[in-house]
């Protein structure tokens, strides 16, 4: 595996990655908090990743714990998956809660 075309690019990419800046702030009552938006994440690591013929792609599903799995995964142009995470966040019927924690699944992971 460690001489595959998708571990290789893999390898190549990460090594060009930088964690991106915190440019948003959280207020949380007596915390606060800054942290890198999905939008900046993504704008960030697409260019790197494609010069390597690889891209980011989230799945979801729904999660035995009644909240919604989120799935990352890194993906060579050649189909291999090298690199996976997962995180469920929660579910239910406020759709603006979903979609909140469907960003933040998508942004940790």
């Amino acid at each position: 595996m460690s001489d595959s075309p998708a571990f290789l690019a893999a390898v190549a990419a990460f090594g060009k990655l930088q964690n991106p800046p915190k440019t948003s702030k959280v207020n949380a009552g007596a915390k606060s908090y800054w942290f890198a938006p999905l939008p900046e994440i993504l704008d960030a690591v697409r260019p790197i990743l494609a010069a390597h013929c690889l891209f980011v792609r989230y799945q979801t599903g729904p999660h035995e714990s009644g909240g919604v799995l989120v799935v990352c995964e890194i993906v060579h142009g050649s189909g291999t998956i090298v690199s996976q995470a997962a995180l469920v966040c929660p579910g239910g019927t406020n759709m603006q809660l979903v979609g909140s924690g469907l960003t933040y699944a998508r942004r940790y992971a």
